[in-house]
């Protein structure tokens, strides 16, 4: 499963208008049964420290592209910050 995950803040924003209860964006897979090996997540630009630990106690991956997230300017993919976690690529 491949989907995208906090790429812009205004997207961050309107799935909390979307799923006001959930704790915050990677919250709506998960309640879905949408995280663990095989999950691919696109972009994690703007993750919270829960995000940041639910990626890597579930075994998903993030899939980042340095030219789109420039060309957007959607911010720059905390690659140190996923390796140190044990994240996979």
């Amino acid at each position: 499963m491949q989907t995208h995950l906090s790429e812009q803040k205004e997207e961050i924003a309107w799935v909390r208008d979307l799923f006001p209860d959930a704790r915050d964006y990677l919250d709506t897979y998960e309640a879905a049964g949408l995280l663990g090996p095989g999950a691919v997540y696109g972009h994690a630009i703007h993750l919270t420290e829960r995000e940041w630990g639910l990626l890597r106690d579930s075994g998903s991956a993030i899939a980042h592209c340095p030219t789109s997230n420039t060309f957007i300017g959607s911010g720059l993919f905390d690659m140190a910050r996923a390796q140190a976690e044990g994240i996979p690529p």
